[in-house]
């Protein structure tokens, strides 16, 4: 599981914490842990932006 699995599934996990919360304030509380996790979650990438530099050294692609 990578880290940003994890992460989306703490913010899942308080979303649900905040469906079941009867107090307006710690529905809040929930809500603002889930959005503080799913700010940690990084953007996938597609699969060509996950090539390391070292593994383009000799393959004739240009390294930016």
């Amino acid at each position: 599981m990578t880290k940003s699995e994890e992460y989306r599934l703490n913010a899942e996990e308080c979303e649900r914490m905040a469906r079941s919360s009867r107090k307006e304030s710690d529905k809040q509380d929930w809500l603002s842990l889930a959005q503080s996790w799913r700010q940690m979650i990084k953007p996938e990438r597609a699969p060509e932006e996950n090539v390391e530099a070292s593994d383009l050294r000799g393959s004739g692609k240009a390294i930016i």
